[in-house]
């Protein structure tokens, strides 16, 4: 199936999700996380949504909880003129 997402952005999603192989519990697992985060900013494809979205179709809710505090945080530290995306449907 066709995602029609770039190839960066796909490995990027994809190192994100096995950052949380573990349910994001530990602090490696965070701060590689959050690695993979600055580079999808830097290449302009960083949306909270989309992160969400690719990481819900195979982890559970309570590591999408903890995945959601990582990008909060994520988030604070983000310059004003890279403030998150949100995708629209």
């Amino acid at each position: 199936m066709e995602s029609g997402l770039d190839e960066e952005t796909t490995k990027l999603l994809e190192g994100i999700v096995t950052e949380g192989y573990n349910g994001w519990t530990k602090s490696i697992d965070v701060k590689l996380t959050k690695s993979y985060l600055e580079d999808l900013s830097k290449a302009g494809a960083y949306d909270r949504d989309l992160v969400l979205a690719y990481a819900r179709q195979v982890k559970h809710e309570a590591s999408i909880e903890r995945l959601v505090k990582i990008l909060d945080d994520f988030e604070k530290n983000l310059p004003s003129a890279a403030a998150p995306r949100r995708l629209v449907l």
